[in-house]
């Protein structure tokens, strides 16, 4: 269950955490630096399970990512659902589209005065899980709001054809990596947080290992699977490098090089935490040392790395929850 809390790391900093911690994760406070004027302050991509096989992404959950209030962002789950999240519905018509979401934001806005009017008359305690519920609906509300707008006009994205339904796996991973890509490349977001589906890719690869057992045993068929599996996530992940390094920004160096990107896992071996490796890589517009194989003491923060890229885009961040320093091996600015 650690694993659901890579981004914030949770488990290290309360021992007894529950799912719901209340702890925001890196890749929404980063959406409050630097999201606001995209249409979308940050991207929460799920594992696509639509094989509904339920192994290796934790409790039911299937993002990594929490907002300001503590509570699980449910994401958006697949290469399909991504494509109708960023190109619209294009078999509802604009009119249709007004006209409910019109709809939706006077119940939105009804809901929004009941609860102001409940306010007094609730104890302390109460007005504050209130006032999470009210700051819930306002995402909704927002959300609906740049629902609406991607739908009436395409932007600056680059035509691609709506995937069909059945994708899975591999190819589902490498389709959210190319839309992932174009939505970078249109700044419809700047920031993204993106669970692999595990047993899907296994699945793919004709695997007969579920996940489970791959990281619970160690005998020769899981440690196989799981040497295959870590080659295809990585030839996966080089295809997505490549797919930021082709598109070129206004100063003439890639996307990848304007980019930070981290390719890690909250799980080791069964539930121990120790000991991850983590891929970290993007030149971040500068300032960011590359080549490098970083070998830190044990029980260091992983949060120390989500501080320091924090840091790079909001130099005025002094800490990041457990935090302990700045990683200045890579970081030079």
């Amino acid at each position: 269950y650690a694993g659901l809390h890579l981004l914030n790391d949770a488990s290290a900093i309360d021992p007894k955490y529950s799912h719901n911690a209340s702890i925001p994760t890196c890749d929404q406070v980063a959406a409050e630096y630097i999201g606001k004027d995209t249409k979308f302050a940050s991207l929460v991509i799920a594992a696509n399970d639509k094989d509904k096989l339920k192994g290796g992404n934790g409790p039911g959950m299937r993002s990594i990512s929490w907002n300001k209030e503590g509570r699980h962002i449910s994401g958006i789950e697949g290469a399909l659902k991504l494509y109708t999240a960023l190109y619209g519905d294009h078999s509802v018509s604009k009119e249709k589209l007004a006209s409910q979401f019109s709809q939706k934001r006077s119940i939105m806005d009804f809901l929004v005065r009941d609860i102001k009017s409940l306010n007094s008359k609730l104890s302390k305690g109460d007005q504050q899980v209130l006032d999470q519920y009210t700051s819930s609906l306002r995402e909704v509300e927002l959300n609906l709001a740049r629902s609406f707008d991607l739908s009436s006009e395409k932007g600056a994205l680059q035509h691609l054809e709506k995937p069909p339904e059945e994708l899975s796996g591999i190819e589902d991973v490498k389709l959210t990596y190319d839309l992932m890509a174009l939505a970078m490349e249109a700044d419809y977001t700047r920031v993204i947080s993106y669970m692999l589906p595990v047993d899907p890719i296994l699945k793919s690869m004709n695997l007969s290992v579920g996940s489970h057992d791959m990281s619970h045993y160690r005998g020769a068929a899981s440690v196989a699977a799981h040497d295959a599996r870590d080659e295809m996530n990585m030839e996966m992940l080089a295809y997505f490098f490549d797919r930021l390094k082709s598109i070129k920004q206004p100063d003439g160096n890639s996307l990848f090089h304007h980019s930070m990107i981290t390719f890690a896992g909250g799980l080791r071996f069964r539930h121990s935490r120790g000991n991850l490796p983590v891929l970290f890589a993007g030149y971040g517009g500068g300032g960011i040392k590359q080549g490098l194989n970083v070998v830190n003491p044990k029980d260091t923060a992983i949060n120390n790395l989500w501080f320091s890229q924090l840091r790079h885009i909001n130099p005025e961040l002094e800490k990041w929850h457990n935090s302990q320093n700045n990683v200045s091996e890579i970081f030079t600015v």
